[in-house]
C-alpha cells in the first residue's frame, strides 16, 4: 500500500536544496500506523541521498527492494510502485490519501494487487 508515491522526487529535491545553499535538512518521514507508505524505503533512500545527492534514485530503489524483499519479489514490488506512480500522475485535482481513493482507478488497483500477490508468492 502506498498513499503518495513520492520517492522519485527526493533526489531532485535534495539537489535543489544543495543548489540553494541549504546546509541542514530534516525530513519527517511518516508514522508507525497503518497509513505508512514504504517508510523503510523512503527513510533509507533519503538518508542515502542526503549523503550523496547525485546518486541515481532508480538504482537506489532497485538496491533497496532487492535487499529488503529479495531478488524474486523485488521486481513485483517495483511493478506495484510503478502502478501507484502512474495512478498518482493521472490524479490531477484529487487528494492522494487513503480516505480519498478517487486518485486511483480500478485498473490501477487490479494491477497493483496482482503485483503484490506475485511478490508474496515469490
Amino acid at each position: 500500500f502506498t498513499l503518495e508515491p513520492r520517492f522519485k522526487v527526493f533526489g531532485a529535491d535534495i539537489q535543489l536544496y544543495r543548489a540553494l545553499g541549504v546546509e541542514k535538512l530534516y525530513y519527517q518521514m511518516g508514522s508507525t500506523g497503518t497509513d505508512t507508505d514504504f517508510i523503510d524505503m523512503n527513510t533509507w533512500l533519503v538518508s542515502k541521498l542526503m549523503w550523496e545527492p547525485d546518486l541515481e534514485t532508480e538504482g537506489l530503489i532497485d538496491d533497496f527492494l532487492e535487499g529488503y524483499y529479495g531478488p524474486t519479489a523485488a521486481p513485483h514490488i517495483k511493478d506495484h510502485l510503478r502502478e501507484m506512480e502512474t495512478a498518482s500522475l493521472t490524479a490531477r485535482g484529487h487528494a492522494l490519501a487513503a480516505s480519498n481513493a478517487n486518485w486511483m482507478r480500478f485498473s490501477n488497483m487490479v494491477v497493483s494487487h496482482n503485483a503484490l500477490k506475485l511478490a508474496m508468492n515469490a
